[in-house]
């Protein structure tokens, strides 16, 4: 009986001693570290872009940057170009980062007469002028000024190009069949278009 005693203590030192040896916590999952959480690219929402501004979706406390700009608290950048590849950020209050790369478009909506842009212009008494950039597929510049109003309003003409009126659908114009001389067609600082008319510009 002594000896069996011994041999069955002598067993459970032994089985102690192995599991006092074994690393304490180890398990399949990667160490901690302190390095910031990954960059992750869901649910990240742009809330309006066209050829030259872009804004993120608003979240309290974060802050965004385009590409490898600096952090700035405002979810809204200007001064992008048209037709081009961005990545935007936004990083959260506790660190984590959200991506998203987009292209602006080519075309864009402008204000040319003063107005605050809004969803206004869907109404069908409003006005509207959109820029085109034909250029990026070797085009040229267009402007649409179209009006909605009872009556006439005046747009201003974006400076440092020559403008030339291709189509002014105004009844003064079908009286002489959409046609003029090279010369009156050159459009100076500003076009008046008339009632439910619209008009087109070109410009090299």
């Amino acid at each position: 009986m002594k000896k069996k005693t011994i041999s069955r203590i002598f067993g459970i030192f032994v089985l102690v001693l192995i599991l006092v040896s074994c690393p304490h916590g180890t398990s399949s999952k990667p160490p901690v570290s302190n390095d910031k959480p990954p960059i992750k690219t869901e649910n990240v929402y742009i809330s309006a872009l066209n050829a030259n501004y872009v804004r993120f979706m608003a979240i309290d406390g974060a802050q965004y940057k385009l590409g490898n700009g600096k952090w700035q608290n405002s979810p809204s950048f200007t001064g992008l170009e048209s037709n081009k590849e961005y990545t935007g950020t936004i990083k959260i209050s506790n660190g984590t980062e959200y991506s998203k790369t987009f292209n602006t478009p080519s075309t864009q909506a402008i204000d040319l007469n003063g107005e605050e842009p809004g969803f206004g212009w869907a109404k069908g008494d409003w006005d509207l002028g959109a820029f085109y950039d034909g250029t990026l597929n070797g085009g040229s510049y267009y402007l649409i000024l179209s009006n909605m109003w009872e009556a006439e309003v005046t747009f201003t003409i974006p400076s440092g190009k020559t403008w030339k009126r291709l189509v002014d659908t105004a009844h003064w114009a079908e009286e002489n069949n959409n046609f003029w001389t090279s010369d009156h067609a050159t459009i100076s600082s500003s076009y008046g278009v008339k009632p439910w008319s619209m008009v087109v510009l070109k410009a090299n």
